[in-house]
């Protein structure tokens, strides 16, 4: 199997990992619910552009995390569970979290 950008860690450190790309995929979420009702349409495009492209990045590297997590049998299997966290399945829908 490739390596991917998480091999070198060890479940401990995919275990912080994890909460910081969570945490790290709230905020961006918050975010985008905050500029949702800008009054300036271009301003508000720019950035929910901006924030969409961030979460899809957050999206691959939690799947990465995942993957490396599985792979190397640490506790369950896995990572989402562990750290109780359902995403990317939240919010509702992780093309567009608004």
């Amino acid at each position: 199997m490739a390596s991917n950008r998480f091999s070198e860690y060890d479940c401990d450190g995919l275990i912080e990992v994890g909460k910081l790309i969570t945490g790290s995929a709230d905020a961006v979420v918050a975010q985008m619910r905050s500029w949702s009702g800008h009054p300036n349409q271009d301003i508000r495009g720019v950035v929910m552009k901006s924030l969409r492209i961030l979460f899809k990045f957050l999206q691959d590297m939690w799947t990465d995390a995942r993957m490396e997590y599985s792979r190397k049998k640490c506790g369950s299997g896995d990572l989402g569970k562990d750290i109780g966290s359902n995403f990317p399945s939240s919010p509702a829908n992780p093309q567009d979290p608004l």
